[in-house]
């Protein structure tokens, strides 16, 4: 073994044995506080798609493709949210 693989192995020897997922929501709004719409559309597409029932992601990806002028998808996204959350609208 060479030394580089060595260090590398040692290095890889003192992480924890699992790395928490990045919080892909937190990400998501900051992406689309910054007007990086783009970005903001990729992580809550992905977040729907991991659990078409996040309702706050949803909620976000339609507020994103408004945003993005997606208007059909984002009523499309609006409506499924009240589907998942009747009560949001009254709150």
């Amino acid at each position: 073994m060479t030394l580089p693989c060595i260090a590398l192995f040692l290095f890889l020897a003192t992480l924890p044995e699992s790395v928490p997922p990045p919080d892909l929501p937190a990400q998501g709004q900051q992406a689309f506080d910054k007007q990086d719409y783009s970005q903001a559309e990729q992580i809550f597409g992905k977040l729907v798609a991991q659990d078409p029932h996040d309702y706050y992601s949803r909620f976000y990806l339609g507020l994103t493709q408004t945003a993005l002028h997606k208007d059909a998808e984002a009523i499309e996204q609006f409506r499924e949210t009240l589907k998942l959350k009747p009560g949001l609208k009254s709150e």
